[in-house]
C-alpha cells in the first residue's frame, strides 16, 4: 500500500516520530519515492523516504520557511543577517541533534540545512554551517 500527501504520517524510526507534513513540496517528494517503489516491484527492497518536513510561504516580500520541528528542542540559536537585521535564521536541536530550523528572508541556508536534517546531523555541525551565512 502506498500513499502521498496530507494524509500520510511519515515515520522516522531514528527519531521515533510520526509526523504529517501538510505542504505540496512534501507531497511531490513522497510521490517520487512511491513511483520508484512501484517501478521496483514487490521483489525488490523499497526506498524509504527520510522525512525532512519543509514548509514555506512568501509574506510581505520575504520568504518564510521552516524545516523539521522545534517540538522538544532543548537548544535554540538565532542568527541575524549582518546587513539585513530583519532576516533571521533560527536553529533547533534536541540531545545534540539538529531537529529543525526557521528562517525569514534567508532561503539559501534552509536549502543547505535540509539534507543535514534528513541525516539527523549533530546540532553543532548545523550551527557551524548556519554561521557561514550570518
Amino acid at each position: 500500500m502506498f500513499a502521498v500527501g496530507d494524509v500520510v504520517r511519515m515515520v522516522d524510526v531514528e527519531r521515533g516520530t510520526r509526523d504529517r507534513a501538510e505542504h505540496w513540496t512534501n507531497a511531490v517528494e513522497q510521490a517520487d519515492v512511491v513511483a520508484r517503489n512501484l517501478i521496483a516491484g514487490a521483489e525488490r527492497e523499497h526506498t524509504v523516504q527520510v522525512p525532512a518536513p519543509y514548509v514555506w510561504s512568501d509574506q510581505h516580500a520575504e520568504r518564510i520557511q521552516t524545516i523539521g520541528t522545534s517540538a522538544g528542542a532543548d537548544v535554540e540559536e538565532v542568527i541575524a543577517h549582518p546587513e539585513h537585521p530583519r532576516r533571521l535564521l533560527c536553529l533547533f536541536g534536541t540531545d545534540g541533534v539538529f531537529t529543525g530550523a526557521a528562517a525569514i528572508g534567508m532561503p539559501r541556508p534552509i536549502a543547505q540545512l535540509r539534507p543535514m536534517l534528513a541525516k539527523a546531523a549533530p546540532f553543532t555541525d548545523a550551527l557551524e554551517l548556519a554561521r557561514t551565512f550570518g
